[in-house]
């Protein structure tokens, strides 16, 4: 073998391993993205049932010590802040669903905390009112599981906070919570 031949054949095989080698890496590479970003999904589905479940035991705890919900007692509050306010101003007033607050007003009632009276000058108006024990629930000052989140918030820097909002709208859009939104009050339009 001729020593340019020999060279030749080298380089071809330098070449040709920087070849499979930069193959080998784009592979690990992708296959790398590809698990980080599944870690990183799984870490955020992770993150996102710790907060529901955090919410959800707060609600119990709260349950069991006042006999209210979480959205009972944000409600009730709502109720006893402002009187003459309709369902539809609260739904508002606490960003929930028209006939979720219908049905958080249905079971107030029946625990005899919040009342609805109609109007006198408008009888299709109907507006909503605290009872006395409603209040005493209320002055009593139960611990909301919102309250401690707001204390901690306001601490952070506003990049923070801004970080934080910015991602929790993202992650409701990803969710399609607007569309669900939506879709709750058009059924209501139909009822």
């Amino acid at each position: 073998m001729r020593p340019s031949a020999f060279l030749y054949s080298i380089e071809y095989v330098i070449l040709e391993l920087n070849i499979f080698t930069r193959s080998v890496r784009n592979d690990l590479k992708e296959r790398w993205t590809v698990e980080v970003q599944q870690s990183r999904s799984d870490e955020v589905l992770a993150t996102l049932r710790q907060i529901i479940r955090a919410l959800d035991l707060h609600s119990k705890q709260l349950s069991k010590n006042v006999g209210l919900t979480g959205p009972q007692l944000v409600v009730l509050r709502e109720i006893g802040s402002t009187s003459d306010l309709s369902v539809g101003q609260i739904a508002k007033r606490v960003s929930l669903s028209q006939a979720t607050v219908t049905s958080i007003i249905d079971r107030l009632e029946s625990k005899q905390l919040a009342q609805r009276l109609r109007s006198r000058e408008d009888k299709r108006r109907v507006t909503l009112h605290i009872t006395a024990p409603g209040r005493q629930i209320l002055d009593a000052n139960p611990s909301f599981f919102q309250e401690q989140f707001v204390r901690r918030f306001e601490r952070l820097a506003d990049w923070e906070k801004t970080l934080i909002l910015s991602s929790l709208q993202r992650i409701s859009d990803m969710l399609n919570a607007p569309a669900i939104d939506e879709a709750e009050e058009a059924r209501e339009l139909q009822r």
